[in-house]
């Protein structure tokens, strides 16, 4: 019996959930939920990584969360302010690369929990960054790539959409420490010595890429190919499924997401990423109400080491809460916090204070 586990965040709820999958002609998925008191404090979880010793971290509006096995803690970053991190990386040594929003990028200081300015840059707000030795990859999913050499602090700018506007950068895909790729309007573009240079040519948009197992898979408008980049370079094999087979087809002009996984089956996410699709032995099929998931937004997918796939996520209309009852004694207050230790319900009506926005007594 082979089983895989699927982790699930979805926002407004804080879920996270694991799914294995019996081996059977359709997969049968158990859904375990995690939530909230399993410490994930923000729902919205924006982009996953792993560290090489398994650690897993997840960028929220909230900032970092990671987990190693026992559920997930918040990382303590001194200067980070709510709703600013951008994007993270982490190299292979363990090293965290953040990028906050007008200012710049960071590399975190576990010693003194704090950040140290590598650059100052207010013009990108990169969605990935993608660490290897010598370079960090700046990727706005579905706008541009820009390259921070990390020995000489330069940074060079997307130099194909300087050339030509609207070539933009659709997917990315970082296969090892030598080898980034981009998918873009005319093709596969490599990085090579500081650039990045043509290396397959596409009469479509290369709306989405990603590697398993030595193989590139990359979409084109309605169809995936197989690629063997370094053993036959020239066979571009296209797989035995054809988009047509999704209810909500990709007209090729956004960015996606596509996903191979260790059982021969594929994950997609297209481009108003409103729906995950799956494909086994058949065609593509919706999943998100076959897993008892809202229909919402997929910010990321993510494959750790151990072949899990994990899926972020958010609720169409944003973490909105409701209540049955009356409000009859509420304050909210704007720049000022109220309490700042144990909370002592008050005795008398609440009155209007120094920041005060909306003020309910006795409704």
């Amino acid at each position: 019996m082979r089983h895989l586990t699927i982790a699930i965040f979805a926002a407004a709820l804080s879920w996270l959930f694991n799914l294995c999958s019996v081996q059977a002609q359709e997969p049968i998925w158990n859904v375990k939920r995690f939530a909230t008191e399993e410490g994930l404090l923000d729902p919205q979880v924006l982009s996953i990584q792993q560290h090489s010793n398994g650690v897993l971290y997840c960028n929220t509006a909230k900032g970092i969360f990671f987990n190693e096995g026992a559920g997930f803690q918040s990382l303590p970053i001194r200067q980070l302010a709510y709703r600013t991190l951008s994007a993270f990386g982490i190299s292979k040594k363990g090293e965290l690369f953040l990028f906050v929003r007008n200012q710049g990028l960071y590399v975190y200081n576990g010693s003194t929990q704090g950040m140290e300015l590598l650059l100052a840059n207010k013009d990108l707000q990169p969605t990935d960054l993608f660490v290897t030795p010598r370079w960090i990859f700046l990727f706005t999913r579905g706008i541009r790539m820009a390259c921070y050499e990390r020995k000489t602090g330069q940074l060079i700018k997307d130099e194909w959409q300087a050339k030509e506007k609207n070539n933009l950068a659709y997917a990315a895909c970082l296969v090892s420490d030598t080898l980034m790729l981009v998918g873009r309007k005319d093709g596969i573009y490599q990085f090579v010595n500081g650039h990045f240079l043509p290396v397959l040519p596409t009469k479509e948009a290369v709306t989405a890429i990603n590697a398993f197992q030595s193989k590139i898979f990359y979409k084109l408008e309605n169809t995936v190919f197989q690629w063997d980049m370094r053993s036959n370079p020239k066979l571009k094999e296209k797989l035995e499924f054809n988009l047509s087979d999704l209810i909500t087809l990709s007209n090729g002009s956004s960015s996606e997401m596509l996903l191979p996984d260790n059982r021969g089956g594929y994950w997609y996410v297209t481009e108003n990423a409103s729906e995950l699709w799956n494909k086994q032995s058949t065609g593509f099929k919706p999943c998100l109400n076959r897993l008892g998931i809202p229909q919402g937004i997929i910010n990321c997918l993510f494959r750790d080491a151990a072949g899990n796939l994990w899926i972020g996520a958010q609720r169409s209309g944003g973490p909105n809460n409701y209540f049955s009852g009356y409000a009859s004694n509420a304050r909210i207050v704007v720049g000022t916090a109220i309490y700042t230790s144990a909370f002592t319900p008050p005795t008398a009506p609440l009155t209007s204070i120094s920041g005060t926005q909306i003020l309910l007594n006795s409704v």
